[in-house]
């Protein structure tokens, strides 16, 4: 609990508000302990809560405030409700017994769990038993998180319920220092970024999914620039493939490859290739930039947040003075790999793989591209170097479940004038059928199908595919076609089994027309695996 206590100093919540009480212990001796803390005693929760409450609104500065378990928590609730409403910043570690003792005739156990339900502005259950370092890792960032959600606008109090095992009293001072993450203000951004400019020189971008309307092109950068479809960033200084360069290049080059800052805006990447290098190779220095400065810890190495508008960082980013030779290394491997996707998939048998190459490059411009989750996002990052620029690219990544893709993009064709596109796999398109059982299905859309009798995903993953059970138990084959669909909601419908069948339909498929259309590409689910493992084979034996 040291490094609770090392956090709060860091983020100035140097002022702390003890209620004696036996299953806080650990909590009150680490504050106690540690230096640069001023400790007060108050032994009527009530009050202290108050006094707690004074003390925050006079010095504008978090205060923490601490008590044992049961009852003792409901009596922080009036000062609490006071602060929400007045803006006032508080942190409030409530301890608690473990989960399986509520309900069990242990004394001082209550339901303590969201005890102050919208009268913070955030709350935590964490479990105060750290063994483990992703464990010590979660309790920083929450605690981080905590202290920085207290002090955004506007304030208020947020509270983590910290549950106890015994023995309460024996505290181990932590054998590394914490970690401390960073909220920059506007004032302070540009300094920083000079600062750290002088001290690092391998910088990198990371772009997320997100519509980024007006948003940078990064013509004028000379720091690499990764970026997704979902992204929707393009340009020449943007690199596509980071997902390939990853997977396939050989140690020395990851090493090459690894930055010192890494800069991250948008939502989440789908790459687990690159999720898991920057993870492994972890940073010196993190910054996630959003709206509301939240702490985004996706790559376990967060260091400092923003609320900063992104276009303004990475504009003051373009003014520093970073040499281009890590761009250059970036780009020396993304070229390499480019070339050789673009080789190896542009002569294979019919496939998902093909298939979804063909379409891609075909997508008209100024359309309104949804995606699938599963398969069909990743097949579109890979091709996403053949779509115009002027095509926008959306995916439910927010959970990225299969359902609702198709009644996603139901909804935003009935509001745009756009041709919207989608693309999905089988499953996905059964799942969400209900989408086109209603009297508005929009004549701008065109949906296709990639139908290969199944969650072809499990055949391409480690796992999966190799236990006898794949096939009956993770795949779900059915045997189905979208045409009763299409016929029933008055849609047109075409299919392909072929390179020559898909070429023959695809001007009637792409024409306006007065209806919503349908194609299914209907393909093999072996051959499918067959290929891309093939085609995952040959592509690294060159990068």
């Amino acid at each position: 609990m040291y490094d609770i206590a090392e956090i709060c100093r860091f983020h100035s919540a140097d002022q702390v508000v003890l209620c004696p009480g036996s299953r806080c212990a650990p909590l009150t001796l680490a504050f106690s302990r540690t230096q640069g803390i001023q400790c007060y005693t108050i032994v009527d929760e009530r009050s202290a809560a108050f006094i707690a409450l004074g003390m925050a609104e006079t010095s504008g500065k978090p205060v923490v405030l601490v008590c044992t378990s049961g009852t003792a928590v409901l009596n922080f609730a009036p000062a609490i409700a006071e602060a929400f409403f007045k803006k006032i910043p508080l942190l409030v570690l409530t301890a608690d017994r473990p989960q399986r003792m509520i309900g069990q005739q242990d004394g001082q156990t209550i339901f303590q769990q969201h005890i102050f339900g919208a009268h913070v502005k955030k709350s935590y259950s964490v479990s105060g038993e750290i063994r483990t370092q992703d464990e010590t890792d979660y309790l920083h960032r929450i605690v981080n998180e905590a202290l920085i959600i207290s002090q955004q606008e506007a304030k208020g109090p947020v509270h983590i319920n910290i549950s106890f095992e015994e023995p309460l009293y024996s505290l181990q001072p932590v054998e590394k220092p914490p970690r401390f993450i960073t909220n920059l203000h506007e004032e302070n951004v540009a300094e920083i970024l000079q600062s750290w400019s002088q001290q690092y020189a391998k910088w990198l971008v990371v772009s997320g999914a997100g519509f980024h309307h007006g948003s940078n092109d990064f013509t004028g950068i000379t720091i690499p620039v990764l970026a997704e479809a979902l992204s929707n960033h393009k340009g020449k200084n943007i690199i596509s493939n980071a997902n390939e360069i990853i997977r396939f290049a050989a140690e020395e080059g990851k090493t090459k490859l690894a930055p010192e800052v890494l800069i991250t805006f948008g939502n989440g990447v789908v790459s687990k290739g690159l999720k898991s290098f920057i993870r492994n190779v972890k940073p010196a220095v993190h910054l996630h930039i959003s709206s509301s400065a939240e702490v985004m810890d996706t790559y376990g190495c967060l260091t400092h947040v923003c609320a900063v508008p992104e276009n303004e960082v990475l504009n003051r980013i373009q003014e520093l003075n970073i040499s281009s030779e890590f761009q250059t290394v970036w780009k020396n491997f993304s070229e390499i790999t480019q070339n050789r996707v673009d080789e190896l998939t542009g002569s294979i048998p019919f496939s998902d793989l093909s298939a979804y190459r063909f379409t891609t490059s075909r997508i008209p411009a100024d359309t309104l591209l949804h995606v699938g989750n599963s398969m069909a996002v990743r097949y579109l990052n890979l091709f996403s170097f053949l779509l115009p620029e002027s095509v926008a690219v959306f995916c439910n990544r927010g959970t990225s479940g299969i359902d609702g893709s198709i009644s996603t993009a139901v909804g935003a064709a009935l509001v745009s004038e756009k041709p919207v596109w989608v693309f999905t796999g089988d499953l996905s398109f059964h799942y969400d059928g209900n989408a086109l059982w209603n009297q508005y299905v929009p004549k701008n859309i065109r949906i296709i199908v990639f139908n290969n009798s199944g969650g072809g995903i499990f055949r391409l993953i480690d796992g999966p595919a190799s236990v006898p059970e794949m096939a009956e138990r993770f795949e779900a084959r059915i045997q189905s076609s979208a045409q009763h669909k299409a016929k029933e909601h008055g849609m047109d419908y075409f299919s392909a089994s072929t390179f020559e069948e898909l070429e023959t339909c695809w001007s009637h498929f792409v024409d306006k027309g007065t209806k919503g259309k349908i194609l299914e590409i209907f393909t093999d689910a072996e051959t499918n695996s067959g290929v891309f493992n093939s085609y995952l084979k040959q592509l690294s034996q060159i990068i």
